[in-house]
Order: C-alpha cells, then sequence, then structure tokens
C-alpha cells in the first residue's frame, strides 16, 4: 500500500487520476493495484517524471551521432542498466524489467531504437498503458495457477485419505489374519495333544494286553486292534505334520547321530510286515560314514514313509533300502534309496505324487487305505533340510525314492563336546540293559490312563515307581524322596511341568536333586516344543503316544548323565541300595 496509507493506484485508472494522486507531497510511493490485489510499486519522483514527459520522450537522450561523440552508456550515469534492444517482445521486456526489479518500478533502463540511439527510464505513460495489460495477465495467470494449485492439494488430501483408509483396512485384514494364524496355531496344538493323549492310552493298553496270556482267537483280536490303532494314528499324525507344514511350525533340530543305527531301526520297524507278505527287506550302505549332524528325527521320518510304502504296494520279491556318500554343493551328502519290485506307477501320474492329497491310482486308496499326504510331507521335509527327492518308476516294473540330505560330519571322539552333547549323541545307541534292578522313577502325570500305562511299562522294566500328579506334588516327592529320574508330563493342573522343572533347576526341591535326570513325557509334539522343554531345564523329551523303547532310552540317558556326572551306573545302583538299606557281601 501507499507509504502515506491514503489510498492505492487502480491498474486501470485514468492519466487524470494518476497527476491528482502526484499533487500530494505526502505521497512517496503508489501502489498499483489490480482490484484489491497489489500488482506493483513505483516512487513518487520517477511517476512524476514519467508523467511530465508529455510524448513519452526520453528522460535522458542519446542520438546515434551524439552517442558517437561522447562516451556512451556510461554518460548516462546509470549503474548497471536495464538494457532493451529494438523489437523485443513487450512481455520478455516486461519479465526482465520485474524479474531484475523484484516487481517494483524504479529502476533504470535503456532502450535501444531502431536507428541505434538510445535513451533513458521508460515515460510513464508507457508504463502506465502497457502495466495493465501486462501485469492482468501475470496476476490471471497466478491466480489460475492459485486455484489449479489448489484443486491438486485437495486432489493429494483425498487421496492420503483414501490411503490412509486403506492402510486401516489393510492393517485391520492383517491383525484379523494374523489372529487366524494364532488361533489355528493354537487349535492345531490343542488338537494334537487332546489327540495324542487319548491314543496314548488305547495303544499304551493294547500292548500291555498283547504281553499278557492269551489265546489264540484273543491274541488275534488284539493285534488287529493293535493295528487297527496305529494305522489311525499314522493317519492323524500325517494330517497334524501337514498342518505344521503348511503353517510353517516345523523346525529342523541339528545334532550328531548315528546314520547307520537310524536306518536299520527304521528298517527293523517294517520287518515283521515284510516277513507277513513273504518279501525280502534287505539294507545296505556305500561308503557312509556312522556318525553325522543333522536332525535325525526328520530323516527317520521321510525314511520311515518311504519303506512304508515300499512294503505296503509290493507284493512279491523284495525291498533294498541303500544308503550312501555323494557330492553336494554344501559337502558331505547322503542319498538314500528305497527300492522295491512292487505295482509301479505310471509315468504319468509321477509328477504329481508329491502333491497333497495325491495318490498314483483312485483304487489305490480304497484298496491300501492312506491320506495321500505322506509324500507331500516327505518333499517339504526334504527341502526344509535343504535336499530333494525324487521319483522313478514304471507301471509293474517296481519303484525308486531316492532323497539326497547335506549332513555335517562329526568327530565322535571330540574332546571338545559338552555334556549335553554327548548325551545326544547317545539317544541312539543300543540298550543291552534287560533290567533296572529297582531304579527309582517319578512319574509326574495328571491323565490316570496315562499313569497307568506307563506304571505297568516302566514296572516291566524292574522300576520302582512313585506317581504325582502335578508339579507342586512333584516337588514334594522330591525333597522327601531319593529319585534317579523324573518323566514330567508337561500339562498339568497347579503347576505344570516347565513351571516344575524350573522350580526343581532353582533348588526348590533340595540341591541334591537340582541336577536329577528330567524327561519330557507329552502330548504337545508342535514346533518349539522340544525346544521349550530344554529351554526350562529339561534333559530329554519324547511325545505321546510312548512305548517301552522311549523309556528305555530315557533311563539309559539318566545313567549316562550320572556316568558323565563322575558316578558309574554301578555306582548308581550300589548307592539305591544303600539307600533301601541293603548292604551288599562280596
Amino acid at each position: 500500500m501507499l507509504v502515506t496509507s491514503r489510498t492505492g493506484l487502480a491498474v486501470d485508472a485514468s492519466q487524470r487520476e494518476v497527476l491528482h494522486f502526484l499533487k500530494d507531497q505526502a505521497l512517496n510511493y503508489c501502489c498499483l493495484l489490480e482490484g484489491k490485489r497489489p500488482v506493483g510499486l513505483i516512487s513518487r519522483e520517477k511517476l512524476l517524471a514519467y508523467a511530465g514527459q508529455s510524448h513519452g520522450k526520453a528522460w535522458f537522450g542519446r542520438t546515434k551521432k551524439a552517442q558517437a561523440a561522447t562516451m556512451g552508456l556510461v554518460d548516462l550515469s546509470v549503474a548497471d542498466p536495464l538494457i532493451i534492444e529494438y523489437g523485443t517482445e513487450l512481455d520478455v521486456v516486461f519479465a526482465a524489467y520485474f524479474d531484475r526489479s523484484d516487481g517494483r518500478l524504479e529502476e533504470d533502463v535503456i532502450l535501444v531504437r531502431e536507428d541505434g540511439s538510445y535513451f533513458g527510464n521508460i515515460a510513464a505513460t508507457a508504463i502506465y498503458r502497457c502495466l495493465y495489460g501486462f501485469l492482468g495477465n501475470h496476476m490471471r495467470e497466478l491466480r489460475v495457477q492459485k486455484e489449479s494449485l489448489a484443486l491438486k492439494n485437495s486432489q493429494v488430501i483425498k487421496v492420503q485419505r483414501d490411503l490412509e483408509l486403506t492402510n486401516d483396512k489393510l492393517a485391520y485384514s492383517r491383525d484379523k489374519a494374523l489372529e487366524g494364524v494364532r488361533m489355528k496355531d493354537i487349535f492345531l496344538a490343542n488338537m494334537s495333544h487332546e489327540i495324542r493323549t487319548p491314543m496314548n492310552g488305547v495303544l499304551g493298553m493294547i500292548d500291555l494286553l498283547y504281553d499278557t496270556e492269551m489265546d489264540a482267537e484273543q491274541e488275534q483280536l488284539v493285534g488287529t486292534a493293535r493295528s487297527s490303532a496305529e494305522t489311525l494314528m499314522r493317519i492323524i499324525n500325517d494330517i497334524l505334520d501337514f498342518s505344521k507344514i503348511e503353517a510353517g511350525k516345523v523346525s529342523v533340530e541339528l545334532m550328531p547321530f548315528n546314520l547307520i543305527e537310524i536306518v536299520e531301526s527304521s528298517a527293523a520297524l517294517y520287518s515283521e510286515a515284510a516277513t507277513e507278505k513273504e518279501i525280502d527287506l534287505a539294507v545296505a550302505f556305500d561308503d557312509v560314514p556312522a556318525w553325522v549332524v543333522g536332525d535325525p528325527h526328520r530323516y527317520q521320518q521321510v525314511l520311515n514313509n518311504l519303506i512304508s510304502n515300499a512294503v505296503k504296494f509290493t507284493d512279491s520279491g523284495e525291498v533294498e533300502i541303500r544308503a550312501c556318500q555323494v557330492e553336494t554343493g554344501s559337502g558331505l551328502g547322503i542319498l538314500t534309496e528305497v527300492k522295491d519290485t512292487g505295482i509301479g506307477i505310471p509315468a504319468s501320474k509321477v509328477t504329481k505324487l508329491f502333491e497333497p492329497f495325491t495318490q498314483a491310482e483312485e483304487s489305490h486308496a480304497r484298496r491300501f487305505g492312506g491320506t495321500g499326504l505322506g509324500l507331500s510331507i516327505c518333499r517339504n521335509l526334504c527341502e526344509l533340510l535343504g535336499g530333494e527327492i525324487e521319483c522313478d518308476s514304471q507301471l509293474d516294473d517296481g519303484t525308486v525314492f531316492s532323497f539326497v540330505l547335506p549332513f555335517a560330519p562329526h568327530n565322535e571322539d571330540g574332546a571338545a563336546q559338552s555334556v549335553s552333547q554327548r548325551l545326544l549323541c547317545s539317544r541312539h545307541l543300543p540298550v543291552r540293559r534287560e533290567g533296572y534292578h529297582g531304579m527309582p522313577i517319578l512319574l509326574v502325570e495328571d491323565n490316570l490312563v496315562n499313569q497307568e500305562v506307563a506304571r505297568r511299562i516302566l514296572t516291566k522294566l524292574d522300576c520302582e515307581v512313585a506317581i504325582a500328579d502335578n508339579g507342586r506334588s512333584a516337588i514334594e516327592y522330591l525333597k522327601g524322596g531319593d529319585f534317579s529320574c523324573v518323566l514330567m508330563d508337561c500339562q498339568m493342573p497347579i503347576m505344570d511341568g516347565f513351571e516344575a522343572t524350573e522350580a526343581i533347576r532353582r533348588g526348590e526341591a533340595g540341591v541334591r536333586n537340582q541336577e536329577i535326570f528330567i524327561c519330557a513325557v507329552t502330548a504337545y509334539a508342535m514346533s518349539g516344543d522340544r525346544e521349550r522343554c530344554m529351554q526350562s531345564g529339561m534333559d530329554h523329551y519324547f511325545s505321546k503316544p510312548f512305548g517301552v523303547s522311549d523309556f528305555r532310552n530315557a533311563l539309559e540317558l539318566s545313567l549316562k548323565k550320572r556316568e558323565l556326572a563322575g558316578l558309574s551306573a554301578d555306582d548308581e545302583m550300589q548307592r539305591r541300595w544303600d539307600a533301601l538299606g541293603f548292604s551288599v557281601v562280596g
């Protein structure tokens, strides 16, 4: 606005109005307005000088002749003038003018005429005539740009709001999906536990009944029940394993193990079924290291599935299991083959075998049973272990399944092994002990059926068994008793197995029991359950349904732990006899 704050000069004002304003001695600057918006500023002195040029004459003029006779532009006493050549477009002139003067009309300009002469500041009338068109257009362009920018800003704000709404929906969907996954995991864990617990009672009682005195008919009936229960358990395991794989809940547990022994134990598991079908079951090894580092449980799971299928689909001839050493990109690899002379698979069906719920022929499902999940589980486990599995088969010409898994070499004589590592090495050692001479065992289990099954198995192994039905009770038993081993269920009322183990390791059951051997005997069999048991302080783990071999392994590991701690198995037995008040006479 005007320095005097009196008034402004509109762009469309007449020359008379301009001169009227110039009569005001208090006026220093005029602000050029378009409507109510300022568009430029000009000093009173210059406006007065420009207005005094009636025909737009130059304030400082030089003819071409005068220019030649004198010193030129410097004579104009103009510092850094803006020189406008003849013929320059008006828009360019004013663009340069306002760029130079920051929009204020008070700078010196030199105009060059067509004949080469030049003159100084543009007359006020010329400025006045041109400003309206140029500045008006300029302001209109700015206004359009501002309106366009405002529109774009509103569009950006709308897009941002839409994105925020979309992100909120995505976050809700993600949280809902994660909650669904979490609930699915909980459901799987609960189903695994709830199925394994009663199945342990069924299989355990059938096994115990099978070992009693029976006539031929009873033995046949019990055998059929046992076979049916084992089939049901295999189906349940397949479904649970597949669900765990789909949920990404299967983990790899690396440990040293005896590879040859694992293969032989898997073959022995199906030797009876092969004998019943009058087919040969052979095992061969070719330059295979006895001890390797890998996941023995997953390796044996794949191998058992392939041997089971080979025996199932072979009516005559043989099933051969072969393991040999091969080179892989990561070092040591073991190629394991299961070859049979069975019914074979059409070449067109081989590629689909490893898809879930798939069998070579629909008639196979009716004749042989099965879920069609076994080979899909095998493929997923092999990939999880960093290997691969293949099938080579022709109809009526047998089948060869082969899988290659990477292993790390293991030096079983390594002196740097910890006690826990050496215990892991011993898990699959052959058990030769027939009885345990009254070895006192504390069984911690709240399910009455499983209590009875475990008690009977341990009694057959010549163990003395005390039973607690929760973790708190187990601690009290340990305080007042003398035990070699604790077999601990995990899910119990009052105090669960994890809390009880941690309390025992803290010394709440007495200092002498802080390092007692504790083995988890649980229906928890999901990924991470074994690790959770070990983290709580347990020494060993096996899942339900359990058998005699599971207890044998646990008892052997219990004695092995004492041997590693400096107390031999014989010393342990002597200590137990002494605790009972007996003495040994040599």
